[in-house]
């Protein structure tokens, strides 16, 4: 999920200090759950998907110029089903 929003939001400094953080905590054995709300609203593009930086880039993956909400988070929901 980390690779997958890093993708979406390769700029967002939330999510590359948590993804660094969670690199940590694998190598230590640790838990990366439970997780925030208030996290998950800094990195998740699922509850990004308004924001230019998420929907730019979904535009991008998808070659089109603009798209509605819901067919934003449409795309955003495939990109993520053949996320490889």
């Amino acid at each position: 999920n980390l690779r997958f929003a890093l993708a979406v939001e390769p700029q967002n400094a939330d999510l590359i200090d948590y993804a660094r953080q969670v690199d940590g905590k694998r190598t230590e054995g640790e838990p990366t759950i439970p997780s925030v709300m208030s996290l998950e609203q800094a990195i998740n593009p699922f509850l990004r998907s308004r924001l230019p930086s998420v929907y730019e880039r979904v535009w991008a993956h998808a070659g089109i110029s603009h798209a509605s909400d819901a067919e934003t988070f449409r795309l955003l929901r495939e990109w993520k089903n053949n996320f490889r």
